[in-house]
């Protein structure tokens, strides 16, 4: 390094000697703030990982063993780091009152720091140095290591080319938690507090929550794979990540204001003492099993995990908190060797396996037969070597792309009015992306693959194929099964001709329409955010897109290859179109409007109820119009929804013997739902397809005419209706008590179970959306109230539930059924949590305004009370 280094003063500590200058200059430009001592601490940390690696690797077993197989605390040594580096800065300007750094720059500076060196080592590991079969055997399997997923899935939680990667996935983990973490702690100003006493409260709770997670696992029985596999999660880990935020909250409160604090020179040896101490109890006094995958008792998993925090915590102690004259310790974390080994000690981590594995080839050995001095200083040199290359050639270019603009200029400039809103909406519109992908492709494509595709998915699926070949709406069953080509129209056709648009290119497989279908709910989570946006204000459409991006009654259906995603998109933008229209009346709007919840009709075919329910009073209480004007509107909706549903309706009254209209499926839903079995018993108010008909019946039935057997269907049902008047009212308060959950708190959650069986739910899909629910329902009922009294037209939201409560009455309740309006009930709970915390700061800013009147004084900068009051919005955007 240079000698004419310029001297660096540390927030916390002293002015750097030659050592530390050296290791400054090498940070030069990438740090605000400047600490000596952490390359040091990431060299002791990487090495330790390595030697305890190769020592696992290799045959010795003599004594100093049981000092060697915990040297893997060099994993909690990188936690404790990360904690303190990344959450400092957070808290720094919290402490200045700066406004927090950009979370899209945090996560962009992480990814560019993990990933392009990790991608590198996978790449090449695996095709070179891998030892044994190799665990990825498809692009499945590469993504999921290469997004550093591995620890999700049961069958690779420390397998794979870099099978050390597990702790990246829990830093990545970390990285996405953390800034989430840093808004909500800043939001929190209780008056009697101080920011340090929030703060650690806030880190308390971390540690505590921590700790409880991995008794809750005890409890479950660790021995239990899927439990064990959860010990690597995030939280099992975010107390050691605590003690770094920890040293973060202290290191920024001391040095608040430019101030500087200094220790005694004694302390870094008492600390480094204290890890000793914890090191050699994991060593020697707690009767840990050699073999750090052998099973511990109860007692010593918790106190394991304490001993390697506090021992963590303790190493990097006196790198953050330094003597006015550093010791032998700093003077050790700073020498030149440790920097170098310490700027290079994440591609020593990431490589050091690799090169155990190619040393075990070259030498022709298994595991457990290397001398373990031979492979040591094996890995040592060519991991030290590769690592440096690694630093030079990978990260080092990477970590400069921090700085730089990665958007194409024709999209910078598109994106640069988007304020606030648009760019969490955006990031709400990728996680719920994520939701959906990972369901759709871990979840229901193996599924798909093993047992095929039943059901309305095969209807939607093969439909779509045969229509891509050019056989037109027909029905799939007796085309594939008798060979015949039957007209049919079971469902209305616009989910059909979305799938059939990737199938024409040849991309028709499930996984392939799954994919295709994603887009669309993706679609749904930004239409709620706008409608909730022109309905009330940002804050509500952003709770609305949140609320649908997670819940289970929405994301769950794009990976059925059902129409429902479909039905859910198109009504959720007519209920946006109708908000827009009551906002600006116009004749553009009525049409679009009209387009709208035609493509929704086009999609189910009971959302045609959209338009009593929604369209006709929406434009016929139009504000400012003449009674001529509003039926003009009104005329030229209806005409758009007979341009979109006209021709479809007019081919299938010309090409089925009885007339059809939208659908052919009526009549079969009917009768499955009205009969003995639908009336008495378990299943009353539910449906069962053995009502329907004899099998052998329903088999035939699928060879002529869909239209003549729909009309046997109905006039059956409607005969077993008049017969059983009596009971056809109770049936029906059933099916309502089924809509609303009434039925599951009574009857041991039958609903849910129905949900996993005959549906096919996954459990913890149907346990999740009836918990959900359950919480949203009545928060959609007070939201009903809060747009009624705000003079903001509610039955534009509740039309899609008013449509598939009457759906359920006609017919029966499941879960699809109701799917169409769960957006709608997302977008009231919305207005109900929003006027919620207007409630509270309103509540706040009243508080204020009277202290300021019992007490004057000078403006102290944040308005005091002395601002505009708050306005009550009757109708206006907020």
């Amino acid at each position: 390094m240079s000698p004419s280094v310029e001297p660096v003063e540390v927030l916390d500590g002293h002015s750097l000697e030659p050592g530390e200058r050296a290791e400054a200059a090498a940070h030069k430009g990438s740090a605000t703030t400047f600490f000596s001592g952490f390359d040091g601490l990431r060299a002791i940390a990487a090495l330790a990982v390595l030697v305890t690696h190769v020592w696992l690797a290799s045959s010795y077993r003599g004594p100093g063993s049981t000092w060697l197989t915990q040297l893997d605390v060099g994993v909690p040594v990188f936690f404790v780091i990360s904690g303190f580096l990344l959450y400092r800065p957070f808290v720094a300007a919290r402490l200045a009152d700066r406004d927090q750094q950009s979370t899209a720059v945090f996560w962009k500076r992480r990814v560019l720091r993990i990933f392009p060196a990790y991608w590198i080592a996978l790449i090449i590991i695996s095709a070179f140095f891998y030892e044994g079969p190799l665990p990825i055997e498809n692009a499945k399997d590469f993504i999921t290591h290469a997004l550093l997923l591995q620890v999700y899935t049961s069958d690779r939680v420390i397998g794979g080319p870099i099978q050390q990667s597990w702790t990246l996935a829990v830093e990545v983990a970390f990285y996405a938690f953390l800034p989430f973490y840093a808004l909500a702690i800043r939001r929190i100003r209780p008056k009697r507090w101080s920011v340090l006493t929030v703060e650690l409260v806030g880190i308390a709770a971390l540690y505590v929550f921590s700790c409880a997670y991995r008794l809750i696992l005890l409890g479950l029985d660790l021995s239990v794979p899927r439990y064990s596999q959860w010990r690597i999660f995030l939280p099992g880990f975010l107390d050691t990540l605590a003690l770094g935020m920890l040293l973060a909250v202290l290191s920024a409160w001391f040095t608040r204001e430019g101030r500087r604090v200094t220790v005694p020179r004694w302390s870094a040896g008492a600390a480094w003492g204290v890890a000793f101490v914890c090191y050699a109890l994991l060593a020697e006094g707690i009767g840990l099993p050699l073999i750090p995958t052998e099973p511990r008792s109860d007692v010593q998993f918790m106190v394991e995990q304490f001993l390697r925090g506090v021992f963590a915590f303790a190493l990097v102690l006196p790198a953050v908190f330094a003597a006015a004259r550093p010791g032998v310790i700093h003077r050790f974390l700073s020498a030149r060797v440790m920097v170098a080994l310490g700027l290079v000690s994440y591609g020593i981590y990431l490589w050091h396996e690799g090169m155990i594995d190619a040393y075990l080839q070259w030498r022709d050995l298994v595991i457990f037969q290397p001398n373990m001095l031979n492979l040591l200083v094996f890995v040592l040199v060519t991991t030290i070597l590769i690592a440096t290359v690694s630093y030079h050639a990978i990260e080092k270019p990477a970590m400069r792309l921090k700085g730089v603009r990665l958007q194409p200029e024709f999209l910078r400039r598109r994106t640069a009015t988007w304020g606030s809103f648009e760019k969490t909406l955006l990031f709400i519109m990728f996680a719920g992306f994520v939701i959906r992908f990972a369901y759709a492709w871990f979840e229901r494509r193996p599924q798909f693959d093993e047992v095929g595709v039943i059901g309305d998915a095969n209807f939607y699926h093969r439909g779509a194929q045969l229509l891509a070949d050019g056989k037109g709406f027909i029905s799939t069953f007796s085309y594939d099964v008798f060979g015949k080509t039957i007209q049919d129209a079971s469902h209305p056709p616009l989910y059909i001709l979305w799938l059939a648009i990737p199938s024409v290119f040849g991309w028709s497989t499930t996984t392939a329409h799954q994919l295709w279908t994603i887009p669309i709910g993706v679609a749904t989570i930004a239409t709620v955010g706008y409608c909730g946006k022109d309905m009330i204000g940002r804050r509500t459409g952003l709770i609305a897109a949140a609320l649908v991006a997670v819940y289970p009654n929405v994301w769950s259906h794009d990976a059925l290859i059902t129409s429902e995603t479909m039905a859910i998109f198109t009504t959720t933008v007519t209920v946006w179109m109708g908000y827009r229209y009551w906002r600006a009346p116009s004749m553009k709007r009525a049409l679009a409007l009209g387009l709208a919840v035609a493509l929704a009709v086009f999609a189910r075919s009971e959302m045609a109820m959209l338009i009593p329910f929604m369209v006709i009073p929406l434009l016929l209480a139009t504000r400012g119009a003449s009674w001529k004007e509003r039926w003009k509107r009104l005329v030229a909706a209806g005409l758009m929804v007979l341009a979109i549903v006209g021709p479809w309706v007019a081919w299938n009254l010309v090409r089925f013997e009885e007339p059809v209209t939208l659908s052919t499926n009526f009549g079969l839903t009917l009768l499955s739902a009205n009969c003995d079995g639908t009336y008495y018993g378990n299943d009353i108010g539910y449906w069962r397809m053995d009502c329907a008909l004899p099998v052998g019946d329903s088999i035939r039935a699928l060879e002529i005419d869909q239209s003549v057997a729909e009309k046997g269907y109905r006039d059956a049902a409607l005969d077993y209706i008049k017969e059983h008047k009596g009971r056809f009212a109770y049936v029906t308060l059933v099916r309502w008590a089924r809509y609303t959950g009434l039925w599951d708190l009574t009857h041991r959650f039958d609903q849910v179970y129905k949900d996993m069986n005959p549906e096919g739910r996954e459990p913890y899909v149907a346990w999740t959306s009836v918990y959900m629910w359950f919480a949203l329902a009545p928060l959609a009922l007070v939201g009903a109230v809060v747009l009624r009294r705000r003079r903001i037209p509610f039955y534009i939201a509740c039309a899609p539930i008013f449509a598939t409560f009457v759906t359920a009455t006609i017919t029966f309740h499941q879960n699809r059924y109701r799917a169409s309006a769960e957006p709608a009930i997302c977008l009231l709970a919305a207005v109900t949590i929003d006027a919620i915390v207007r409630r509270v700061e309103r509540t706040r800013r009243g508080a204020a305004g009277a202290a300021d009147a019992a007490e004057p004084g000078p403006d102290d900068g944040d308005g005091g009370g002395n601002g505009e009051p708050a306005r009550e919005l009757t109708g206006t955007l907020a």
